[in-house]
């Protein structure tokens, strides 16, 4: 009955993502019109901040289950990604054409060449524009656009079939453990945490760390190594490098660097670099960098459990305190592997098991649900 209902919304706008990339194509389409510059990043800029907002009230209004709420989020999020990078390098190749355009003309006043060949080399400079190569790019486990990609010559049926199982029993892996071991811990730590009996709740979120590492080992597995490489496959794109060693990582900085390497691309290209040319300090763009990927984050937790309490937000800024000690200890230690005994501390015992309880309970009271109702 009413629970199929709430998973409708969330499932038919998650069918609908690909009318906002249509329409960014459609904008980019009116500069060829003659549409100003302006005009084409505004709107560029109103549809892919729509393809996030969207979802987020189709979340908010409908009472969307977590898990359906979750995976239409991420993807709208993932396709407001992609539509930035989309865009920006769009306007960065206009840019680029006018001025390849302004020396041609200089070289045109100087040579007198014929008009013929002065329309040759103008066209040569133009930029294609191809809705199949945008949809290509939707679908490819990158979120900066490019005009080319490197591409594999044909699908490997096999190396396919083994990344499936892989990502199969990954998956099996994690239900297993979530159900034996991460709900019954976590509704019995309820208590705990509203009587804030600091003892008991520590013993418990040390009992959640074991399970959350293999939770957390298994997902990155089943999305970064499998999942991207599947689609990487099927699409025969070549670049592979989703995440680097970050399991060796000696501080905090060189983990955020290498986990996610598509997410840390993006926030180069697209938000990094560019503050940098307009003369901001390393420091400053790190920080907007940080402060962006901290949104995020608490937006992909807390629209889906729809309790804004900040707690993503506060563990993404309070990393930067520790990314700080982290490096300081390296220097002192002389880059010795404290520092990545020190990060999978944070990271594993302290970091996930207590945000999700966290949000657990915040989940629990925006829904009315007393602790005491599930002991």
């Amino acid at each position: 009955g009413m629970s199929t209902y709430h998973n409708w919304p969330c499932l038919s706008s998650t069918l609908a993502l690909p009318i906002f990339v249509l329409i960014a194509y459609g904008i980019q389409r009116l500069s060829y019109k003659g549409a100003s510059d302006w005009l084409v990043n505004l709107l560029s800029g109103i549809n892919l901040i729509a393809a996030t907002v969207i979802p987020v009230y189709v979340i908010v209004a409908t009472h969307a289950n977590p898990g359906p709420a979750a995976f239409l989020l991420v993807l709208a999020v993932i396709i407001s990604m992609k539509l930035l990078s989309y865009a920006h390098v769009y306007d960065d190749l206009r840019e680029d054409k006018r001025l390849k355009d302004a020396q041609l003309k200089l070289n045109h006043m100087s040579d007198q060449v014929q008009t013929g060949e002065k329309d040759h080399d103008e066209k040569k400079n133009a930029i294609p524009l191809s809705l199949r190569h945008l949809f290509y790019f939707v679908a490819a486990p990158t979120l900066c656009f490019q005009l080319q990609y490197p591409r594999t010559t044909r699908i490997r049926k096999r190396w396919l079939l083994k990344r499936v199982a892989e990502m199969l029993i990954a998956i099996a892996f994690m239900i297993l453990l979530i159900e034996q071991y991460v709900v019954p811990t976590v509704r019995n730590s309820m208590s705990s945490l509203v009587e804030m009996n600091l003892a008991r709740l520590s013993e418990r979120v040390l009992k959640l760390a074991v399970p959350f590492l293999y939770i957390w080992l298994a997902m990155f597995f089943s999305l970064f190594h499998c999942w991207l490489n599947i689609a990487a496959e099927l699409l025969r794109f070549g670049d592979r490098c989703f995440y680097k060693d970050w399991w060796n990582a000696l501080t905090l900085e060189e983990y955020w660097r290498t986990w996610n390497l598509p997410v840390h691309h993006w926030f180069l290209r697209h938000l990094y670099f560019p503050l940098k040319k307009r003369g901001w300090s390393n420091v400053a763009a790190r920080l907007v960098v940080f402060f962006v990927s901290a949104f995020l984050h608490e937006l992909l937790v807390s629209v889906p459990v729809r309790t804004v309490k900040l707690w993503a937000f506060f563990a993404m800024m309070g990393q930067l305190p520790l990314i700080a000690s982290t490096k300081h200890m390296q220097r002192v230690l002389n880059a010795s592997q404290l520092g990545n005994v020190v990060f999978w501390l944070a990271f594993t015992i302290f970091g996930q098991p207590l945000c999700i309880l966290l949000y657990y309970y915040g989940w629990l009271q925006e829904n009315g649900i007393s602790a005491a109702a599930l002991q």
